[in-house]
């Protein structure tokens, strides 16, 4: 693959030549760009840090955190509300394996403009496929954003990466998904004898309540089984 270290931005002239530049930070933080081609499937990107932080204002509804995924025991780390939610999809619906949060930055031109994009998430799906994320704004997109999109899956192509624009779960799915979150960590998932002992109490029709007491208030959520 065709690459080189760099420390600052790389000069706009390597996108007017009709290069896709592709950035992210490597260990370190140390800034490397490459050429938007197949090479970049092997870089396991979505390990790499974030590329761009959001600023934290005080009385701001902005959310920022970090989501417990359950196929890596690692956390993945969201800046809005809207962002945790699409977690909450992606997680739920159990086709992405590992998630990275805004691991590269696309550089393309649109007219005589140098235009950088930061998709959302890179996820490696079940299946080996590698995801660009954007999550979609509340409300509908403008054209500009559109057109962002528009380029971001044409350079996805060069590389093999998909690119989907994900709408995260609104609604009773939402707030189902919520109640069901914390069932995702490990410390709600009781041994297997205690497990045993659930079953046991469930299988003899008693309620939600008389299965939390035998587990004796430890485990908050006993939904959900690990993948």
């Amino acid at each position: 693959m065709w690459w080189h270290t760099v420390v600052d931005t790389p000069g706009v002239t390597d996108v007017r030549d009709g290069l896709v530049v592709v950035r992210w930070r490597a260990r370190g933080g140390v800034w490397r760009w490459a050429r938007a081609d197949a090479g970049l499937l092997a870089e396991q990107l979505w390990r790499a840090g974030p590329v761009r932080v959001g600023a934290r204002y005080r009385n701001r509804p902005n959310r920022h955190g970090l989501y417990f995924w359950p196929c890596t025991g690692g956390h993945v780390r969201y800046e809005s509300a809207r962002q945790v939610a699409a977690l909450m999809r992606l997680d739920f619906e159990g086709r992405a394996d590992c998630v990275g949060f805004r691991p590269v930055r696309l550089r393309f031109r649109q007219g005589a403009v140098t235009v950088g994009h930061d998709p959302d998430f890179l996820a490696v799906q079940v299946g080996g496929d590698q995801v660009l994320y954007d999550v979609a704004p509340d409300g509908p997109p403008t054209e500009k954003v559109m057109a962002r999109w528009a380029e971001t899956t044409r350079v996805c192509g060069l590389v093999g990466w998909r690119h989907q624009v994900l709408s995260p779960p609104s609604g009773v799915w939402a707030a189902n998904l919520e109640v069901l979150r914390p069932a995702r960590l490990p410390r709600c998932h009781p041994p297997d004898r205690l497990a045993a002992r659930l079953r046991d109490v469930f299988a003899a029709g008693r309620s939600i309540g008389q299965g939390a007491a035998a587990a004796g208030g430890r485990y908050p959520a006993l939904v959900l089984p690990r993948r």
